[in-house]
């Protein structure tokens, strides 16, 4: 669901990724999967999912929008 993959959703700039002695990109996806259940600070927060659309992060702008839509959808039922 994300437009740039593992890039998206990885916290690049937090210690503990500045603190592995690996290269993500070269690891495979299962080894990926280890090491972020292991190291979960890796992740960018929040990571929320509204069946369509992927949302990463502190973006204001479409957490709103998502909060709207739920609110609407509650609204019409």
């Amino acid at each position: 669901m994300t437009l740039e993959g593992l890039d998206e959703v990885l916290a690049t700039r937090s210690e503990a990724y500045k603190d592995l002695q690996v290269n993500i990109d070269e690891m495979m996806l299962s080894d990926v999967i280890q090491l972020l259940t292991k190291e979960p600070k890796l992740l960018r927060r929040p990571i929320l999912i509204d069946g369509e659309k992927l949302i990463i992060g502190h973006n204001v702008d479409a957490l709103r929008n998502l909060v709207s839509k739920r609110l609407d959808l509650k609204m019409s039922m």
